[in-house]
């Protein structure tokens, strides 16, 4: 996955405008402001489309970025306790990419494409590393019950 990711030219985000999307409409999450990418554009922005954003407009997602940093409450983001912890405390990566969007919002620093990629990437590559060895774990809990339950 991440060997696609870093060749591809990546889109911007219909929500915060970074470029951090493989392709239109596809259900991707934006690491920036979390926006999930199910094909709304500027012609229905004002439409609550419901799905993945919940009741949020692409409207008022973006006023939300705007505002705040990211496109939806808290409230749809933190739905478990590990997405609550995750939001306390993101990753160093997500972290780093946080902090360098913040610095454009505040005018503090002007976009650079390939900064942006860079910082981008590490964080990509810090979340493929995490899910594989979320993934390596589940699998190993699931062989230990199974093991346990014969």
């Amino acid at each position: 996955m991440l060997r696609w990711f870093r060749s591809r030219r990546l889109l911007d985000c219909p929500c915060c405008g970074f470029p951090t999307l493989g392709a239109h409409g596809q259900y991707e999450i934006c690491p920036v402001c979390d926006w999930e990418d199910d094909g709304q554009t500027d012609a229905d922005a004002d439409v609550v489309m419901g799905g993945p954003n919940g009741q949020l407009s692409l409207t008022a997602a973006r006023a939300n970025f705007a505002e705040h940093g990211y496109s939806a409450g808290l409230a749809r983001l933190a739905i478990n306790a590990a997405d609550a912890e995750l939001l306390a405390e993101p990753a160093e990566e997500r972290g780093q990419l946080h902090a360098y969007v913040l610095r454009i919002r505040k005018g503090q620093e002007t976009f650079d494409r390939r900064t942006f990629r860079q910082i981008l990437d590490r964080y990509i590559r810090a979340y493929s590393r995490q899910t594989k060895e979320f993934i390596r774990n589940e699998k190993r809990e699931y062989r230990r019950s199974r093991q346990l339950g014969d």
